[in-house]
């Protein structure tokens, strides 16, 4: 009789263990951290490791291709600075046409890196973009700086169906970058403009060495005309600010030609 009622103490204790209503020791299982709402225990968690999460990063889906634009929105728009930019076909050349370019340039290169993605923003463009893949030992923006300092110093490649236009890499700008330099590209050519209306020279001599007539710098936006700043291009403007009184006495000319030129250029859409 002992016996029994001794096993039924002890077939009682596990069955309150198994219901979550005690524990193996006799003492209730009352700290809630370790009860769900309903008062049953909660299953036991597993803590990823550090490996499981490589593991996953691994297997996560990779877009190539023109899927890349569409995913991470147009190329214009994305501040990537590992991405090249190639360019100097006539607008609404095919893409793959200019795929096919960049691919036979990248033939030439001993030791090319991997392409991880060639893309195009529409089905017929001017430029494409590309991105190397990254190796065991160097970035894709390493790759990126490999390949245009290789360019540089190589003949350079005809653009298939353009006008005997070369092919030119750059790295890839922001878009406000972008802006800032076509400004100050624009004012570089008008510049020009009153530069060959006057018949000055292409070059002239500064301390002995050869300098060009109008140069501008793509960093501070600064316009020179024979070694002095003339202008400045403001992208809050969208337009230069110009010493005109010391433009028109490196020009030789006068006010009134400097703001002919001037409406002329403007009227030609030089953006166009």
């Amino acid at each position: 009789m002992m016996e029994q009622q001794q096993l039924a103490v002890k077939m009682n204790s596990m069955s309150d263990v198994v219901s979550g209503t005690g524990s193996r020791s006799g003492a209730p299982l009352t700290d809630s951290k370790w009860l769900n709402s309903a008062g049953r225990p909660m299953a036991a968690t597993t803590t990823t490791t550090t490996r499981d999460a490589r593991q996953s990063n691994l297997q996560q889906p990779t877009v190539f291709g023109e899927n890349l634009s569409a995913a991470s929105g147009s190329a214009s728009d994305v501040d990537d600075r590992s991405m090249l930019v190639f360019g100097g076909w006539d607008k609404h050349t095919l893409k793959e046409v200019m795929y096919d370019d960049v691919r036979q340039v990248l033939a030439g290169m001993p030791n090319a890196p991997a392409i991880e993605a060639l893309w195009s923003a529409r089905n017929r463009r001017h430029v494409c973009f590309c991105r190397f893949k990254s190796s065991f030992d160097h970035t894709a923006i390493d790759h990126m700086w490999t390949v245009l300092k290789w360019y540089v110093k190589q003949v350079k490649r005809k653009c298939t169906g353009s006008n005997n236009n070369d092919l030119w890499m750059q790295p890839h700008r922001t878009k406000e970058y972008r802006n800032f330099a076509s400004g100050v590209n624009r004012g570089l050519k008008f510049l020009h403009q009153v530069k060959e209306s006057k018949a000055h020279p292409a070059t002239f001599l500064q301390h002995g060495k050869p300098c060009k007539v109008v140069e501008g710098c793509f960093k501070s936006g600064a316009a020179y005309v024979y070694g002095n700043v003339i202008g400045t291009f403001k992208l809050q403007l969208d337009d230069f600010e110009w010493d005109i009184t010391a433009a028109t006495q490196l020009f030789k000319c006068t006010v009134d030609e400097w703001q002919q030129i001037a409406a002329k250029f403007k009227a030609s859409k030089p953006d166009a």
